[in-house]
């Protein structure tokens, strides 16, 4: 279980890196992330009862981790680089196809 924890908190660190350092690879990288973490929480959910609903639970959580960790060096890059690569953009796209929406698709 420790394993597990230490290999979360390193993947969330790299997350937070690739944000602060490049905000539209972190946006590509976050909406993957997305996907996978739906596709194996749906998973989750079909089989092994209770079980699999609270593995699709800690898959979830992880996923909104990892959206709240991108999202953070995302807003740390245009603070410090006083840009709108990051956060910024991310507003607008969030103006324009609504908050949680499939960006692009109709």
């Amino acid at each position: 279980m420790r394993v597990i924890a230490v290999l979360l908190l390193i993947s969330l660190a790299v997350v937070f890196t690739v944000s602060f350092f490049r905000p539209a690879k972190s946006r590509r990288m976050q909406e993957r992330v997305k996907a996978l973490t739906d596709k194996y929480a749906d998973k989750a959910r079909e089989r092994a009862g209770e079980a699999g609903d609270k593995t699709a639970e800690g898959i979830e959580k992880i996923g909104r981790a990892t959206q709240s960790v991108a999202h953070a060096g995302r807003r740390a890059h245009d603070k410090v680089f006083h840009s709108t690569a990051g956060a910024e953009e991310e507003r607008k796209l969030r103006e324009e196809y609504g908050e949680g929406a499939e960006r692009g698709k109709d």
